[in-house]
């Protein structure tokens, strides 16, 4: 006596308990339009749906993996309730390396059948795209190769050769031993677009990565964090740094603009040279005529130490009454030394002043120092101190100072870019790895 068929509901599509035509085992049929094929998990046969279950064929297949959903597993994927209802794997063989994922069909009364990929713990969602595309592709399109699906760019990431090794439940069409998969990957994160080509079959797929933590808590099971990049994966960083870091990056390229731009140096009004015995006694310089008091004043000490160091007292002077006083130490020094050349400090020493009022201005000029490293000073190195004064400087140092902390505030975020890029495309067909 033939076993009455029993029901058991999902919510979003019945699975029927039915017997195997071959084996007589339970197995779950859904019936909707476009299942073709029951494939029994017990003994592989493949049996009409629309012909009383009448075994079809029955392919080879490799011994049933564990997968990480059952036939009959429910769970809300993006607000939608899915069941599923049938499950491919795949393999492929490149350079060595094995690889596998499983595909899971799963299918909802709002959005019909999607299928559910799982590979090394990424998950994507994937739908069939029935639209054109910008230009004719095929799954043999080189690396890099772009083109455009809908409003969506994408850029062909790898192609090659799968083999079917596994097949169980409800499926769309007649799986055959063994069967070989031309496929491509191209991808747009967190995007991807897929070209599957069997027995002259051709099929186009879009689909979106979906986070681990996501999958695995719609479906209520134990699962793990990849710990590899998936093709079409996105960067996932706390929000705040991924939104500022192109205004930090911005910012700091509109700065250091400001600074290249609007930095003047002015021109020289005064010049003058002193030699090392008029600066150990103390001097006075030339008259300064000073007619622009907005303007703003740089004045520079050069001294071509080597080897030594001095320490000056420049005073700008009116009479007895003193405006500016710059007191600063020059000292430079450098070597070989195990094979290498060195050098430390500086010959030079800039400042900036303003004048309160136009007029006839001097600068009392002192200083001492020594060679070596002796902190005592004694005499001067006979080299000359040369003083430079210029007129309408402008600086946007603040602007050159901002910049850096700006470009400070955006560089983890492009090297964190940069290293996750690297990752996924170097696995690619594309990549130097790929090539050798």
């Amino acid at each position: 006596m033939k076993q009455p068929n029993v029901a058991y509901n999902t919510s979003e599509g019945a699975l029927t308990q039915v017997k195997c035509t071959n084996c007589s085992a339970g197995i779950s049929l859904h019936e909707e339009s476009e299942i073709e094929i029951l494939a029994c998990t017990f003994c592989g046969s493949c049996l009409e749906v629309k012909n009383n279950l009448k075994v079809a064929a029955k392919p080879a297949r490799e011994k049933r993996p564990y997968t990480q959903l059952k036939i009959g597993s429910t769970g809300i994927l993006r607000g939608v309730r899915y069941v599923n209802v049938g499950i491919l794997q795949f393999t492929e063989e490149d350079e060595g390396l094995t690889y596998q994922w499983t595909e899971f069909l799963l299918y909802s009364r709002s959005r019909g059948y999607v299928w559910l990929i799982f590979e090394d713990n990424h998950w994507v969602l994937m739908t069939e795209y029935k639209d054109r595309l910008s230009t004719q592709l095929s799954p043999y399109a080189k690396p890099w190769t772009r083109f455009s699906a809908g409003e969506k760019s994408f850029t062909v990431f790898e192609n090659g050769i799968a083999k079917l090794t596994y097949f169980d439940g409800n499926l769309p069409w007649l799986p055959r031993g063994r069967e070989v998969v031309h496929f491509l990957d191209a991808v747009s994160p967190p995007y991807i677009f897929s070209i599957e080509e069997s027995f002259g079959r051709q099929e186009y797929f879009i689909g979106e990565y979906i986070p681990a933590t996501e999958a695995l808590e719609a479906f209520r099971i134990a699962g793990f964090e990849p710990s590899t990049v998936y093709p079409c994966q996105p960067m996932r960083t706390n929000r705040l740094f991924e939104c500022t870091a192109p205004v930090a990056l911005a910012s700091g390229a509109l700065n250091m603009l400001i600074y290249l731009y609007r930095s003047d140096a002015g021109k020289i009004v005064f010049q003058q040279s002193f030699s090392n015995t008029e600066v150990a006694s103390g001097t006075i310089s030339r008259p300064l005529s000073v007619a622009k008091t907005s303007a703003l004043y740089s004045i520079q000490v050069h001294c071509p130490l080597d080897n030594a160091w001095g320490f000056f007292d420049v005073a700008l002077v009116q009479g007895d009454q003193q405006f500016f006083n710059l007191d600063c130490e020059i000292a430079y020094y450098h070597g070989y030394e195990d094979g290498e050349s060195w050098s430390e400090g500086t010959q030079s020493v800039t400042s900036h002043f303003r004048v309160p009022e136009p007029g006839s201005y001097s600068l009392n000029i002192i200083g001492q120092g020594n060679k070596g490293e002796s902190e005592t000073a004694t005499v001067l190195q006979n080299v000359p101190v040369n003083i430079a004064i210029r007129e309408g400087v402008v600086t946007a140092d603040y602007s050159f100072w901002l910049s850096i902390v700006c470009f400070i505030c955006a560089i983890p975020y492009y090297l964190m870019r940069i290293n996750f890029e690297f990752k996924r495309w170097r696995s690619s067909d594309g990549s130097d790895d790929g090539d050798d």
